[in-house]
Parts: structure tokens; sequence; C-alpha cells
């Protein structure tokens, strides 16, 4: 009597399985305002990202616009940024002084957008 051992089939690692279409995601470490932060190049093709920008864009959810900080600093750089802006706004930190950091990172991490 002859035992058949079975195998189970391969499968592709997780790296393997990677759509060939899907780009290296990569991250760029930039100064802004004196304060170093490191952005992933592509946060702002992330769905996430889109979605929030089309609430406060479409005036739904004006507030969504920290969702995007949030997503795109991280929470840890977030409340860096947070800290930074606050010490040199000298007080609570301003949507208007978080919208210019954020752009100026956009710009320095995408300069050919």
């Amino acid at each position: 009597m002859t035992t058949k051992t079975q195998t189970k089939p391969k499968t592709a690692s997780k790296t393997a399985r990677k759509d060939a279409d899907t780009p290296e995601v990569s991250e760029r470490t930039v100064t802004v305002q004196g304060l170093k932060v490191t952005v992933s190049t592509d946060a702002m093709t992330r769905l996430d990202v889109v979605e929030a920008l089309d609430d406060v864009n479409s005036e739904r959810n004006p507030f969504a616009i920290v969702q995007v900080f949030r997503i795109v600093f991280g929470e840890e750089q977030y409340a860096d940024v947070k800290k930074h802006l606050e010490e040199k706004e000298d007080g609570p930190v301003g949507i208007r002084a978080m919208r210019t950091f954020f752009e100026s990172t956009l710009k320095k991490v995408n300069p050919n957008s």
C-alpha cells in the first residue's frame, strides 16, 4: 500500500503578489518652517485622502481637512507639527497656519506637481 503525500499548492509571497501596476511607495523628508517631516510621495493619490479632500472642497465636511493632515503626516508627526506651529504662533494653531504648512510640505515633497 502506497500512501500519497498531499502537498499544498505553492502560493506567491506577499511581495510577489504585489500588483505590477502599483508603484513603489517612497518617502521624502523635507524641512518646512524649520521642522523636518517625512511624507509619502504618493500621499495625495491615496483614496482616503482624495475622498476627504472631496468632502472639504464640496463643503459637505470642511473639517475633513484635519483627517487629511493626520493621514498625510501620521498621528505622531501631526502632533509634532501642531506643537511646532503652536510655539511659532505663541498659542493655539489656526487652520491657516496648518494649511500653509501643509501646502509648503506638499510643494517640497513633489516640486514638479
